[in-house]
């Protein structure tokens, strides 16, 4: 056994290399978490942002039907999945279908809605794909933002005790010096969870990549069909 020192206490650390490859593993992933939750955190920004555009005077509206509604773990969970489908028309001026599948929207959205029921959505002019539901978009605020921070919060200081934790007990086991072995692991865990924010944040936003669901235009013809200011 080496000692493990936390907190000027020592606390006996089994040997053997299953021990130490649990702790690479929880390192890695405790350290990964943290930029994880911080991606939570730019991704419910960006839907705020792109909600304040869709409510705003340059988008449009138009009616849609849901074709699919269901909770996450019961109807008073705080998240729902939907499907709806409306007509608009883009800026060339042919109408078309879109669908969009299986989107994530906040509980008080969803309890506003039945399957088959017809709402309001909000689409971009230039772009009928990027929308979203009235209702939900109307919930995007900023208390989702100071909840998904809170999170990421939590997430940045587990990993950096986890870090703290691995490292203390490969300086302990080698003569009070950290070794390479004893840095690779945070190092590995932050460049995974840097890497995975880079990914998801760089990706655009055509086809509501960062708000969930797939979205397809199916072309019907020139007119104009249920879009209005």
């Amino acid at each position: 056994m080496w000692p493990h020192k936390i907190s000027g206490e020592y606390w006996p650390c089994a040997e053997g290399w299953v021990c130490y490859c649990v702790q690479v593993v929880f390192c890695v992933a405790g350290v990964f978490l943290g930029p994880l939750a911080l991606e939570s955190v730019i991704q419910q920004i960006r839907r705020r942002n792109l909600a304040s555009t869709l409510l705003g005077e340059s988008a449009k509206a138009a009616d849609a039907q849901i074709t699919y509604l269901e909770s996450d773990h019961g109807a008073e969970n705080d998240l729902y999945y939907c499907s709806y489908e409306f007509t608009a028309d883009m800026p060339d001026g042919v109408a078309c279908r879109v669908k969009v599948h299986t989107r994530s929207i906040s509980g008080e959205a969803g309890r506003q809605l039945t399957k088959g029921c017809t709402t309001s959505v909000r689409f971009l002019s230039d772009d009928p794909s990027c929308c979203m539901l009235a209702c939900n978009a109307e919930n995007q605020g900023p208390c989702k933002i100071f909840q998904a921070l809170l999170i990421a919060l939590i997430g940045l200081a587990l990993g950096f005790i986890l870090a703290h934790d691995f490292m203390v007990c490969d300086s302990t086991r080698n003569g009070g010096s950290v070794t390479l072995a004893g840095l690779m692991p945070p190092l590995v865990g932050a460049f995974l969870g840097i890497l995975w924010v880079y990914k998801k944040v760089t990706q655009t936003e055509d086809n509501g990549l960062f708000i969930g669901g797939e979205v397809t235009k199916e072309i019907i013809q020139p007119g104009n069909y249920g879009a209005t200011a």
